[in-house]
């Protein structure tokens, strides 16, 4: 029962996982669908044509169907359009999903076409494999794919139905086409499910590169960065109120009970501040013994003495060993005028 729980677990959590990489990516992904479909359609040229010649070549009776010249103008129609939405600043994933599902579906149902003409008592095999190769031309939410796909089968699905002759091929053909649906929908969900698990390595990358490793807090660099940020993009009505905190007599203690105790002070002196600041404040440590802090938002000036005073004196109440009684002094800079 704990084994079926944490597989649902898991599920749920890469299901989640997956979400969030695709709306975090959303303009990467359009952009790179657009890429994709400019691609794919350029290598079906190249297959179409090559497999027109050999058609021809090996098959002196081939005839030429109203569908070989549908397919190429298709293919030249989803180039067209893939370029426009290439260009234009404000295209967004979900006018590119609009886009890829009426070509993609208008391209598999002249693929369907043509497949049927080349084996109109056959087995199918190009239309299993396109599909299957979908999830290499087009990424989105697996629920969007799957409705594309689902789509793209029913299409194949009527063409067959209205074609074929046999009942055996057209069993076989749909056993075969299914399977072909299962293995495209898995193959994306590894590719997708690979691509998040990249974006939290990336993002967790950043964390550490971002963080004070000893106190959790943000680096020098980072409190700079973001404070910045905060400054130049902020509404003329949020508060900046920075907090310059200064650890008193650090290398007393460093000389007195050790570098190990003044690294777990510095630690608990991370936590206290954590614990004191708003997950929307800005906390960093800058120095050595050096901290800043800057508070965004609206901050009522009475918040800010009694901040300074419960900081002071959990850090006073606080002991690291035999180690106690620490200090620390605080500078605060707080602007109402909007600089």
């Amino acid at each position: 029962m704990e084994d079926s729980d944490m597989d649902r677990s898991s599920f749920a959590d890469m299901h989640d996982e997956t979400r969030a990489y695709v709306y975090s990516h959303k303009d990467e992904i359009c952009m790179t669908n657009i890429r994709l479909m400019e691609r794919s359609i350029g290598f079906l040229v190249v297959v179409f044509a090559v497999t027109l010649v050999a058609a021809y070549v090996l098959n002196k009776e081939f005839e030429m169907h109203l569908t070989y010249v549908i397919f190429p103008l298709v293919l030249l129609s989803g180039w067209k359009i893939a370029g426009i939405l290439k260009r234009r600043p404000d295209t967004t994933l979900e006018s590119v999903r609009v886009v890829a599902l009426v070509f993609y579906v208008a391209m598999y149902a002249v693929i369907t076409m043509i497949d049927l003409q080349l084996q109109p008592s056959g087995t199918t095999l190009l239309m299993p494999l396109a599909l299957v190769a979908f999830c290499l031309f087009y990424v989105d939410y697996l629920t969007v794919v799957a409705i594309i796909e689902v789509l793209i089968v029913v299409v194949y699905l009527v063409g067959n139905v209205i074609l074929r002759n046999s009942e055996d091929v057209l069993l076989h053909n749909v056993l075969m086409i299914l399977v072909a649906l299962a293995m495209s929908l898995y193959g994306f969900w590894r590719i997708l499910t690979s691509l998040s698990e990249y974006g939290a390595n990336e993002r967790n990358l950043q964390h550490v590169s971002s963080t004070d490793q000893l106190t959790g807090l943000l680096n020098k660099m980072s409190f700079e960065r973001r404070a910045r940020d905060y400054l130049v993009n902020r509404e003329p009505d949020q508060d900046a109120v920075l907090f310059i905190i200064d650890f008193d007599n650090f290398k007393h203690v460093n000389d007195q009970h050790g570098h190990l105790a003044g690294d777990e002070i510095l630690k608990k002196f991370g936590n206290i501040l954590k614990k004191n600041f708003r997950s929307n404040d800005i906390v960093g440590r800058v120095g050595g013994d050096e901290f800043m802090v800057m508070m965004t938002g609206n901050v009522p000036e009475e918040i800010i003495g009694r901040r300074c005073d419960t900081i002071q004196h959990e850090l006073n109440v606080s002991k690291v060993g035999d180690a106690g009684n620490f200090s620390c002094s605080i500078g605060v800079a707080f602007d109402t005028a909007g600089f």
